[in-house]
């Protein structure tokens, strides 16, 4: 024990006496302060030949440019009798000195009645600011959500990610793969695994994995973020590992950077939020976990605990937001819910934290030197919440869309009524991640035959991303939905609506449509990811003409959004290189073949017959944002006459 750890006061004399266990605090002398302090926050205390303290201040007595900082030492510093000196920089969490300190540094003691443990009188009980003692339950503390309501379960789940198959990967995220970044499943882990092969580009190998739903915030309900993770050898350098709620622009996010996790800066372990903002001081603002105000994770917090990030862990993300509100990242230690760090926003700031907490679940790899070994985030489960009991349909606006009057041919083809698709991009030019709910689809037939009007008999369907081409999208009013009648379809979509009517057909949709993750219409995060085709064989025809192994992934140019996304798409590993490493673009003639060209606007055809013909090798790029919903119908050819139909589209807008 410390001669005179300042845990304790004495009887006199105070090289015998007897110790009494009291609360100490520290009244340390300023001058040159800051306009505010930020009360309850951490600052730094060095320089000048002193020690270095990390301290928590808790009031300021005097004016806030000369005068005394009540504040807490840390236990070692207590414990060692560490005290500042006169001449050194107090610094705020972001490093920037403040004040100095003066030569008046008191010990304050405070008498008071503490309620202990009866096994570790090192427990007390924890009383906060308004005087209110923290109780907790048969199990463990309560647990408040970002509003400070008492959870229970009247949350509404957004998100349900769990790795158990791997459709919920395919159905659900858009994975982005360049220069040796890998996304895989795992049938025996049942885990998704986000990675970089460092021997095919060790200082740009990039992978990421982003939900395709951004999870719409309502305002004045705790948005609940939560997800395990296992990094494997978290000390190694040249890499940064990310995941959280975020996307190339906006989020909140766990961050362990190309420090590795052993860095003590911002290069090492930390919590981030992410802000596109064009006036906000920085794009990502770092807060390294030295700087954290909660529990460190570094067997000096309230848990003990030091966490191995090359073990699976459950993290967690509660956000107020509002444009000001409060960020908690935390974890869980021993089924105990830990916050490492809440980030106030409100009172210091002239911007909002983000543009916005709809955001995706995202996790993200990418190398910046060489490591010598693969490294990944595995992952076998995310969620998120809105920690309020709603349905978040009735936040929607109703839109329409009715078709004009189509003659309809006899089977067995499907005849292409018309698209409709999501904006790629809102008015102001950022990307469009409004929800569209279906609620209903009508429609009308009727056939004539020599001047008789009967009911007709029609097939219906929709398709999700058929192969097309020649697609003109434009407005449809009053909506932020594009419509288009002049494309030509192969088909080879995913078939989410079939049926048979005839005269009229009335499909009320709100019981299949009923939720967000499959029941909603949505364009894809990331320009839709990376998409990827073998090539079977490019022929010596101008345009020249490819033909692919399986249903063609690669689509007609979209609107270039995501800052790692060059347009176009590369071919590599032909037996002519001539194409090797080259940019093309694609128009669709068939479900498995498509026309080269040199330029997004398809007017520079590739010249077959200069390159000559290929075989083998692969085309890839990004498959664009636009998720495209494609109408078809035919006719029953048991009804001699014309048929015309008439289909109406209904749904909600949840803009966001």
């Amino acid at each position: 024990m410390a001669v005179n750890d300042k845990r304790f006061t004495q009887v006199p004399p105070r090289a015998t006496g007897d110790r009494i266990h009291m609360v100490h605090t520290a009244e340390v002398g300023f001058t040159g302060g800051p306009s505010s302090w930020n009360i309850g926050q951490m600052y730094t205390i060095e320089g000048n030949g002193g020690p270095t303290m990390m301290v928590h201040v808790h009031g300021v007595q005097g004016s806030n440019s000369a005068g005394s900082l009540s504040v807490h030492f840390s236990n070692a510093d207590k414990y060692n009798e560490v005290v500042p000196i006169a001449g050194q920089d107090i610094k705020d969490s972001e490093g920037s000195v403040v004040a100095t300190t003066t030569s008046d540094i008191k010990d304050v003691y405070i008498q008071a009645n503490n309620i202990m443990g009866f096994d570790n009188p090192e427990y007390g009980m924890d009383v906060d600011i308004t005087g209110s003692a923290n109780v907790r339950f048969a199990e463990g503390l309560p647990q408040l959500d970002a509003w400070g309501k008492l959870r229970t379960s009247g949350a509404t789940q957004l998100g349900d990610y769990v790795f158990g198959q791997e459709a919920i990967l395919t159905d659900n995220f858009s994975p982005v793969q360049l220069d040796g970044g890998y996304v895989t499943y795992s049938n025996t882990r049942h885990s998704i695994t986000v990675g970089v092969d460092h021997t095919v580009d060790p200082t740009n190998g990039f992978a990421s994995s982003s939900s395709n739903q951004y999870h719409h915030y309502v305002a004045g309900s705790s948005h609940l973020y939560a997800a395990t993770t296992l990094l494997n050898a978290p000390a190694t350098t040249g890499n940064v590992r990310r995941w959280g709620l975020f996307d190339a622009n906006n989020g909140f996010f766990f961050q362990l950077g190309t420090g590795g996790v052993n860095a003590a800066d911002n290069t090492g372990l930390a919590v981030v939020v992410r802000s596109n903002i064009p006036e906000a001081a920085q794009k990502d603002t770092i807060i390294e976990r030295s700087t954290w105000n909660g529990d460190k994770l570094d067997g000096t917090g309230d848990s003990q605990a030091v966490l191995d990030l090359g073990q699976a862990n459950l993290w967690w993300i509660d956000i107020q937001w509002h444009g000001a509100g409060r960020v908690r990242f935390g974890t869980y230690i021993d089924g105990q819910r830990v916050v490492c760090h809440s980030y106030y926003h409100g009172n210091n700031y002239a911007l909002a934290m983000s543009q916005s907490a709809s955001l995706p679940v995202c996790y993200a790899n990418a190398t910046t030197a060489s490591s010598g070994t693969n490294l990944y985030i595995e992952s076998w489960s995310a969620a998120v919440w809105t920690e309020s009991d709603i349905d978040l349909r009735v936040y929607g606006a109703p839109a329409t869309y009715a078709s004009t009057h189509t003659t309809v041919a006899n089977g067995p083809s499907w005849q292409r009524l018309f698209a409709l698709s999501p904006r790629e991009l809102h008015a102001n030019g950022e990307v469009n991640h409004t929800v569209y709910v279906p609620t209903s689809i009508k429609g009308y037939a009727f056939n004539v035959d020599t001047g008789v009007v009967s009911d007709a008999i029609i097939d219906v369907k929709m398709e999700v991303n058929s192969v097309e081409e020649g697609s003109s999208f434009v407005p449809v009013p009053g909506t932020n939905v594009d419509l288009d009648n002049s494309g030509t379809s192969y088909e080879f979509g995913k078939v989410i609506l079939q049926d048979m009517f005839r005269g009229e057909y009335n499909n009320v949709l709100t019981d299949t449509f009923n939720n967000f993750q499959y029941g909603a219409v949505k364009n894809f995060p990331d320009d839709g990811g990376t998409v990827e085709n073998t090539i079977t064989s490019i022929d010596t025809s101008t345009p020249a003409q490819m033909v692919v192994s399986s249903r063609l992934n690669v689509r007609e140019p979209m609107t270039v959004t995501f800052p790692k996304n060059a347009g176009g798409y590369v071919i590599t590993g032909t037996d002519n290189a001539s194409y090797n490493g080259n940019t093309y673009y694609v128009k669709p003639t068939s479900a498995v073949s498509a026309e080269l060209y040199t330029d997004a606007a398809l007017s520079n055809p590739v010249n077959g017959t200069t390159l000559g013909a290929a075989t083998g090798g692969n085309i890839k790029g990004f498959q664009g944002s636009r998720v495209v919903w494609s109408f078809y119908a035919k006719a029953r050819g048991e009804q001699t006459g014309t048929k015309t139909l008439m289909l109406i589209v209904n749904w909600k807008e949840i803009v966001q």
